[in-house]
């Protein structure tokens, strides 16, 4: 009978409640120009994963006796467009290849926001604080063993596709450093 109290309780709770809305759009209304994607990646001998943001540029008009121009003020408004995070596996894995592996994932996500947005990014900015995956990105005649070398071949793959397809796009990394 306990039992029986709470489930009507909640029912009627959930009846009763007030409508929720989530804004399914991840453009704010006054956003001024092309969005940028920033994509933060890490790994670590448990787990790895990637999120994807989409950040706008806001312009914001404050009356005022001066000119047009005087009164804007610029913010950036940013929101969470994907994310994917993965458990390393139970034999388990090297923090190299587990940094290597999240920048996969966040190469694939990128990959997928790229097809999925209406208005093409100006840029895109990937952060993450591994400073082998960086090299090991970057390196060109770079010798590396199989299982990092075919996650480069991947993510180079991505960038040069982008940069074929989107050739005024900019693509950069940046390296965090926490302290």
């Amino acid at each position: 009978p306990d039992l029986v109290n709470r489930w009507r309780k909640l029912v009627a709770e959930l009846v009763t409640s007030p409508v929720i809305i989530v804004k399914r759009c991840a453009r704010p209304d006054n956003a001024v120009g092309p969005p940028f994607l920033v994509i933060f990646t890490d790994g670590s001998s448990v787990a790895f994963g990637a999120v994807v943001y989409v950040v706008y540029r806001i312009c914001q008009i404050k009356p005022g006796p001066w000119g047009e121009a005087l009164g804007q003020s610029n913010t950036f408004s940013s929101a969470l467009l994907l994310a994917k995070a993965r458990v390393a596996p139970l034999a388990g894995i090297t923090t190299p290849r587990s940094e290597m592996n999240g920048m996969v994932v966040g190469t694939k996500l990128t990959e997928l926001a790229l097809r999925s947005m209406p208005e093409m990014p100006s840029s895109l900015t990937f952060c993450l604080d591994s400073e082998c995956t960086i090299a090991a990105v970057q390196s060109e005649h770079g010798l590396l063993r199989s299982y990092l070398a075919n996650r480069r071949a991947t993510i180079q793959y991505a960038f040069d596709d982008w940069k074929q397809k989107y050739p005024k796009m900019a693509v950069s990394y940046t390296h965090l450093t926490l302290p």
